[in-house]
């Protein structure tokens, strides 16, 4: 692999307060998260900020700032601060969503597939080879073309689009032999699409089917474009767990546990007075178990 070409600490310092304007933040935020190789371009971008320790090794904070802030961003997002999400996105010239993945989420529900598939060379696979993606697409394709009675190019999409970039033989064919169902309903049983009854308009089952197709196919995309849903929530329960595992007296109920503060519990949380004494043991109890209707304790 080639080494990228030298820069002075100008030409770096130049890059970085280059985006002037909101939109002119906004395009080199665009470039990063979609083009090139996005760590080392996005890291360059929020240098010089004076995050760095004695020894020139860069702080947490400078090393995950890009990431800090559009996980920042998400949260805002799904908490409904759309405003104030904008407003981080012109101030730091980053990008929440990279405009290819918005345009191949517009694509895949609308029924786009042409567009859907000439996006995937702009998108990162975390696999690395979109056939799986490929495959997906022109599964819904087929299938809608199928329930829509349009036989002839559902066909046409097996054998041309369906079947190059099927990895799976024994499940391609499955999938071919649907050709032969006289109904639309039973097409829709047998993938297990929902509003499959009698009766029930083509365009019911493909609203939700898409829906679905998209998530599994966002799903596969990098988290340097795309990141997973509520990533910021995860990774606070993640850090709380890790505490309560660590916590050697926890007695308290989850919810109660505060993001403000590192849990710890202490002695005064454990029981301290007699509640029920257990009595025709000769010896140590070890186990104890409530009842199927919580009116009766065993034990042994």
């Amino acid at each position: 692999m080639a080494e990228p070409p030298e820069s002075s600490e100008d030409d770096l310092r130049e890059e970085v307060v280059a985006p002037t304007t909101p939109s002119a933040a906004a395009e080199s935020g665009a470039g990063d998260l979609c083009g090139g190789s996005s760590s080392s371009s996005m890291g360059l971008r929020c240098t010089d900020h004076g995050d760095k320790v004695g020894n020139g090794v860069r702080t947490f904070e400078e090393a995950h700032r890009v990431e800090m802030v559009r996980l920042m961003m998400q949260a805002m997002e799904d908490l409904g601060y759309t405003a104030g999400r904008r407003a981080l996105e012109q101030e730091s010239g980053l990008m929440l969503h990279c405009p290819h993945v918005e345009a191949f989420r517009v694509a895949i529900l609308e029924g786009d597939w042409d567009s859907a598939i000439g996006l995937l060379p702009q998108l990162r696979v975390t696999s690395g080879d979109p056939t799986r993606l490929k495959f997906l697409i022109f599964r819904q394709k087929f299938l809608e073309l199928l329930i829509t009675g349009q036989r002839v190019k559902a066909v046409q999409c097996a054998q041309q689009q369906l079947t190059p970039c099927a990895t799976d033989p024994a499940a391609l064919h499955k999938l071919t032999a649907l050709v032969m169902c006289k109904e639309a309903s039973s097409v829709c049983r047998w993938v297990g699409w929902a509003g499959a009854g009698g009766g029930v308009s083509p365009a019911e089952p493909t609203v939700s089917s898409r829906a679905a197709l998209l998530s599994e196919l966002l799903s596969l995309i990098s988290p340097e474009q795309l990141l997973p849903p509520r990533r910021l929530p995860a990774l606070l329960q993640q850090a709380q767990a890790f505490q309560r595992l660590r916590c050697r007296f926890h007695n308290v109920d989850p919810t109660d546990c505060s993001l403000l503060v590192d849990h710890v519990c202490t002695k005064a949380t454990l029981p301290k007075h007699t509640r029920c004494v257990l009595r025709g043991h000769t010896d140590e109890v070890w186990f104890v178990a409530f009842s199927h209707n919580g009116r009766l304790l065993a034990s042994a």
